[in-house]
């Protein structure tokens, strides 16, 4: 689905929300705040989320995200989108020490 604080975030959770049977789970692109879940939760109550972690204030979200456990919950960093955010290479140094980040906060959490 498209970010949930576009216009077509917002039109991609009221259909899914109208075919909540068709499928198993949704992944939120550019995912940036606890208020993105809230916003997909508040439509379609526990469905299993993919966020995909595109910048740079997503990922300083990950400790505050992986220390409320919560379930259904799982994530993934979205490289080129990441690295254009963070202005370097796919596959810089920098982009490489994001996703350490990601493992880091993802073990903290369990």
């Amino acid at each position: 689905m498209s970010s949930v604080d576009s216009a077509a975030g917002q039109e991609d959770l009221a259909l899914l929300a109208q075919h909540r049977q068709n499928f198993a789970g949704i992944v939120v692109a550019k995912w940036e705040s606890l208020d993105h879940i809230r916003k997909v939760q508040d439509a379609i109550p526990d469905v299993p989320l993919l966020l995909l972690i595109e910048s740079a204030r997503g990922l300083d979200q990950l400790d505050t995200l992986t220390s409320l456990r919560l379930p259904n919950l799982r994530l993934a960093l979205e490289g080129l989108d990441l690295a254009l955010d963070l202005d370097c290479d796919q596959g810089s140094e920098s982009s490489t020490w994001s996703a350490v980040g990601h493992v880091v906060a993802s073990r903290r959490a369990g």
